[in-house]
């Protein structure tokens, strides 16, 4: 498991370091490398950018149009807003010859779950609102080369790739297994290990305007009271893409697409499918694949029903044709 590997990762790290400091000297210190890395990826405002953050409860109903009202219905809506400060972390591997380097990318927050119920039956509207704590963790992986030795270590490395990103809550109980993008004109893409998908300004998910994209993701829940929804279906959790986010532009241009469920593979996956029109102005964006679990979001009790999520995220570029 990638999770694992980030772990040792940071032990192994930390003890190379321990018996640095109680030696003699290195006259081949990287340290200043390392730190230009580290720089160069804090700089970068992609890097860490989750965007799952929703920053206002204000944003909780920030879907686009809503849907008919019906006689009897069930809406749930929530959003996810932060506390300050993030827990950040970057640990940078030198390859040998020093010329190319590996940066594990960890971020972790903690914050708050709002979940918005509206419950309509005949003409008689109900709001119910409450409150969860999560914890929510990133990883990231990213390539970099050395291209020049100018003495001034920033501006020597450059990004080379970068993996999308693993996104999970402190509480175990869904796992995204895969995801298939497909879309109009282009070939369709599986992913298993956003760990293990790297893109660059070559492969990186480049759609034209008005786009259409078909997604369809397979869930595995192991949470030990799944709750069922719609009651109709199978589905033990809510599936969502959140969509053009961008560090760098205001929240108006934030958006959400929600997934229908569509049964069960061979293993016992739930697969939820879902179709995105890309509509964003040209330049690059961000997308994260949004798995929460059912109880957490229809259940108040958070002692039964934690915060259980998981998400992958990945940039995007939008393109005029």
């Amino acid at each position: 498991m990638k999770k694992l590997m980030f772990i040792l990762m940071a032990i192994g790290l930390v003890a190379f370091y321990g018996c640095q400091n109680n030696g003699p000297s290195n006259p081949n210190d990287d340290s200043a490398d390392i730190e230009a890395i580290k720089t160069v990826l804090s700089d970068s405002a992609d890097i860490g950018f989750d965007g799952i953050d929703e920053e206002s409860e204000s944003n909780i109903d920030n879907d686009g149009p809503s849907a008919p009202l019906s006689k009897d219905f069930v809406r749930t809506r929530f959003v996810r807003i932060r506390h300050q400060p993030v827990e950040r972390s970057i640990q940078v591997t030198l390859d040998p010859g020093d010329s190319t380097a590996t940066a594990y990318v960890y971020t972790k927050f903690k914050g708050i779950l709002k979940v918005k119920r509206v419950v309509k039956t005949d003409s008689t509207l109900n709001f119910d609102w409450y409150d969860k704590p999560i914890t929510h963790s990133l990883e990231r992986i990213v390539h970099l080369k050395k291209i020049a030795d100018t003495g001034e270590p920033r501006r020597d490395w450059k990004i080379v790739d970068i993996s999308m990103q693993n996104g999970y809550s402190e509480q175990p109980g869904v796992e995204i297994v895969e995801l298939l993008i497909k879309a109009e004109n282009q070939d369709s893409v599986i992913i298993t290990d956003p760990l293990e998908y790297f893109q660059n300004g070559v492969n990186l998910f480049t759609y034209p305007r008005l786009t259409e994209v078909y997604l369809r993701v397979k869930v595995k829940n192991t949470t030990s009271n799944p709750v069922m929804y719609p009651e109709d279906t199978e589905a033990t959790e809510t599936v969502l893409l959140h969509y053009g986010l961008n560090p760098r532009f205001a929240r108006a241009h934030f958006g959400r697409a929600w997934f229908t469920y569509a049964g069960k593979d061979d293993e016992g996956n739930n697969i939820y499918e879902g179709t995105w029109i890309v509509q964003q102005v040209r330049g690059l964006h961000h997308a994260v694949i949004d798995v929460i679990d059912n109880g957490t979001i229809l259940e108040k009790s958070n002692d039964d029903y934690p915060y259980v999520s998981a998400t992958w995220a990945s940039p995007y570029r939008v393109t005029r044709f």
